[in-house]
């Protein structure tokens, strides 16, 4: 019995739920018993399977609890007085905490669950006061886990909270069934076609030409395009001239 703790699911989309929802699909075949402890935005508690709610899209099977905890508001995070009750009485064989969720580390601290995996998403970077009242509890938490997930291994060899828990940092890149980011047969049927990726002009307009060609028409407003600068200007020193020759040509 693995016990996935966040505070959304299924409906609610996003990166993070939308990996959940992938996530206990595969457990559930696996003859695993997943069971996600989310955060109702009512105070009310709801047990239920997320294929009663209306969403269409590749919700989890039917088979896969889903604890919606009463809340009591919500300010960066659910509150949901419940949660280390339910952690305790569920009796989970694995308690798999996906952050950043403060409020499940919370929880886990309180409840103290036989074994702990925790997913790091990301780090925490906002707001800084919280952070700092946040940063002893979340260093705890990571410590106590027996194993600690991340998506990347330059995520595991650049986080700063990271940096002294190695040994127990597993790189587990996102499992992506392709199958559901399937290209429309036509882009001509209708529609927009939307282009992401790195802003490097040069990529960036072979890209918006590619894009015409293959939508057959031209991009609606090319004047609005812009170009967001990332990862070549220092986020600890802006004024430091950027050292690296290619991300100085791509500035």
């Amino acid at each position: 019995r693995v016990l996935h703790v966040y505070h959304d699911f299924w409906p609610m989309r996003g990166g993070i739920e939308d990996h959940l929802a992938d996530l206990t699909r595969v457990q559930a075949s696996q003859g695993i018993e997943p069971i996600v402890l989310c955060a109702n935005a009512r105070p009310v508690t709801h047990c239920n399977h997320p294929v009663s709610c209306a969403a269409k899209d590749r919700p989890p099977p039917d088979d896969v609890l889903v604890i919606r905890a009463a809340s009591i508001g919500r300010y960066l995070t659910p509150v949901c007085p419940s949660w280390p009750r339910w952690i305790h009485a569920l009796q989970p064989d694995v308690v798999h905490l996906h952050l950043p969720c403060p409020l499940g580390e919370w929880a886990v601290w309180l409840s103290r669950p036989q074994r702990l995996i925790v997913s790091l998403h990301n780090d925490y970077v906002r707001p800084r006061l919280a952070l700092k009242l946040h940063r002893r509890l979340h260093r705890a938490v990571l410590k106590r886990a027996s194993a600690i997930i991340v998506g990347a291994p330059d995520y595991a060899a650049t986080s700063p909270v990271l940096a002294d828990l190695q040994s127990k940092v597993h790189s587990v890149p996102y499992g992506i069934d392709l199958a559901n980011y399937a290209p429309a047969s036509s882009a001509k049927q209708g529609g927009e076609v939307l282009y992401a990726g790195k802003p490097y002009r040069p990529i960036y307009d072979m890209a918006l030409k590619r894009a015409e060609e293959a939508a057959g028409r031209k991009v609606r407003r090319p004047e609005l395009a812009f170009a967001v600068m990332d990862h070549s200007v220092s986020t600890k020193n802006r004024a430091a001239p950027v050292a690296d020759p290619d991300a100085r040509a791509q500035f």
